[in-house]
């Protein structure tokens, strides 16, 4: 199996839940499966 990260960058943080969200919901069917995720908050510049 071929494995990929893939690293998106939101300016709003509900952006970044949605699109998360949104990946985890599709059939694995289409081709790809989400096996881990996480959302990264940088603070402080």
């Amino acid at each position: 199996m071929k494995e990929n990260v893939i690293i998106v960058k939101c300016e709003v943080p509900s952006e970044a839940y949605q699109i998360l969200t949104t990946l985890r919901k599709k059939p694995e069917d289409k081709g790809f499966r989400i096996s881990h995720g996480a959302l990264v908050k940088k603070e402080d510049g």
